[in-house]
């Protein structure tokens, strides 16, 4: 499939596609609902703003948008530095709670990963998950990721610090799942 790849049922139309400048409102939408709020590091109540600024790096950032139906449901972003570090990228993603379930964050991680290790050269990705984040976990193992040691009372949520997660995937892992799947 192209850059906007479709999927259709009788019932609903999913469309992958890059990031347009219209789809900061969405994604401050998304990653204030409870579930994706839940497990972001971000503030309660995202301001178009924040996510603006997000944005606005186009040098060291990569997006990929689910759209369902024509509506913005869910996003990854691949980010990452300059100099010696350039080949390890972070990402970061959302999917609506009205849309989780229906596997839109497993292709939208799998469309990263390729992009980050096929067309970007990364060399590693990862990520950083909160501990109670099961269902997060769960899909990140179901890739490939593999746990990699725990973070202590990294992020405070409603006045409690949480433990995370650091996970990952070398592009050798990748690649040698990636060609068993084929």
């Amino acid at each position: 499939m192209n850059s906007n790849d479709q999927k259709t049922s009788s019932r609903a139309t999913l469309n992958y596609r890059g990031l347009r400048v219209k789809d900061s409102e969405a994604i401050a939408d998304i990653m204030s609902k409870p579930q994706v709020f839940h497990g972001l590091s971000s503030m309660p109540y995202t301001s178009e703003m924040v996510v603006k600024d997000l944005m606005a790096d186009t040098e060291h950032k990569h997006w990929v948008i689910a759209e369902l139906n024509g509506k913005v449901t869910g996003f990854i972003y691949l980010t990452w530095p300059s100099g010696r570090w350039r080949r390890v990228a972070s990402l970061a993603m959302g999917v609506s709670d009205e849309a989780t379930g229906q596997g839109i964050g497993f292709n939208l991680l799998k469309k990263a990963l390729h992009t980050g290790f096929m067309y970007l050269d990364f060399e590693r990705i990862e990520l950083v998950v909160y501990q109670d984040n099961e269902a997060a976990i769960a899909i990140y193992k179901k890739i490939g990721l593999v746990n990699e040691g725990a973070r202590k009372a990294q992020v405070i949520r409603e006045g409690i610090y949480f433990d995370s997660y650091l996970m990952g995937i070398t592009k050798s892992d990748y690649l040698s799942t990636h060609n068993k799947n084929k």
